[in-house]
């Protein structure tokens, strides 16, 4: 296992770590310095309460 600081707002950032554990779909961006970089969502998504 490889360990990576990251504190970018990336999907693969749990807790200033990379938690990204395999290459997978690199993103279109590099302005991150990243190629794996995806941001996280601006709005949590919402759930709907149906009773």
């Amino acid at each position: 296992m490889i360990l990576i600081s990251c504190t970018e707002n990336c999907i693969h950032q749990k807790d200033g770590m990379c938690s990204l554990e395999q290459i997978g779909k690199a993103s279109n961006t590099t302005t991150k310095g990243c190629e794996f970089y995806v941001e996280k969502s601006r709005k949590p998504s919402k759930k709907s309460d149906s009773t």
